[in-house]
């Protein structure tokens, strides 16, 4: 299963959402992109929460995938296909998506951007 960066958001505040995370991925493995790092970094530094914490325990219980040519490629091709039919949708959804799919995962989200993809999963 592969963790959006709300997901694992809530997987650190223990909330309702991050229960059924929890739930989902209690039996599989788990991975983020790299890119992740960045979003909740620049979410710990706005909830004041800290970083390294929340580092340590995500580097337990999930791997990371890094950015390739061809995940930026896929990314791209995801944002514009999306982009014709909804109003809101970020490169950065992009690239998580599009390195979920160069796994064969799919992904787990809170994001509603994301509805009407088949291999997301909404919490």
């Amino acid at each position: 299963m592969f963790l959006d960066t709300c997901a694992i958001i809530e997987l650190f505040l223990g909330s309702e959402e991050g229960d059924r995370v929890l739930e989902a991925i209690k039996e599989e493995d788990t991975f983020i992109s790299i890119l992740s790092y960045a979003e909740v970094a620049l979410w710990c530094k706005r909830n004041r929460e800290d970083f390294e914490i929340w580092k340590e325990n995500t580097e337990k219980i999930a791997n990371t995938v890094d950015l390739t040519p061809s995940i930026c490629r896929d990314a791209a091709k995801i944002t514009f296909e999306a982009k014709q039919s909804k109003k809101k949708f970020g490169i950065i959804d992009g690239i998580i998506l599009a390195s979920a799919r160069s796994i064969n995962q799919r992904l787990i989200s809170k994001d509603r951007d994301f509805k009407g993809f088949e291999d997301v999963i909404l919490i």
